[in-house]
């Protein structure tokens, strides 16, 4: 299993990734120098999963991290909204975040306090918003979030 997984690269999210100790202590943005925050990083991961039931899986994984600078920043990044929609067949699964103050604490966001919100209805199609705050927010925290995207497809045999 484990062979597979790194093979599929579905580990890619499985941990959180370490921290540079500098990315802590950053006071200023390196792109640019009058940005509220900055993003390190957004890797995605797809990949194909034949389910064995006549459908096949596009599987989309995200992991975002990003340094938050001044007040401006915490006030933006309070709040995160992952949307998806059924039309696409579209799941979202596997959703954690967390925040790292600048002193190093780390403070998980608990799934209970991630909702799900339905924020318009064309027929039969929904399109939802995954909601969460970032707990613990002040200028020179980290935050970082991963979730999982999973399109599933019919496929006749």
């Amino acid at each position: 299993l484990l062979v597979f997984a790194l093979l599929t690269g579905s580990l890619a999210a499985a941990d959180w990734k370490p921290i540079d100790p500098t990315l802590l202590t950053a006071t200023k943005p390196k792109l640019e120098a009058a940005a509220a925050a900055e993003t390190i990083f957004w890797d995605v991961y797809v990949h194909d999963d034949n389910a064995g039931n006549n459908y096949l899986n596009h599987i989309v994984e995200n992991y975002v991290r990003i340094k938050l600078y001044t007040a401006q920043g915490v006030e933006q990044y309070g709040n995160i909204e992952i949307p998806y929609s059924s039309a696409r067949r579209m799941s979202l699964i596997d959703l954690a975040a967390r925040t790292i103050t600048p002193a190093g604490k780390i403070i998980e966001v608990p799934s209970k306090s991630m909702t799900d919100q339905m924020v318009e209805k064309v027929g039969r199609s929904k399109v939802s918003v995954r909601s969460f705050a970032m707990p613990g927010l002040e200028p020179g925290a980290v935050i970082e979030y991963r979730w999982t995207e999973v399109y599933s497809e019919y496929v006749p045999r």
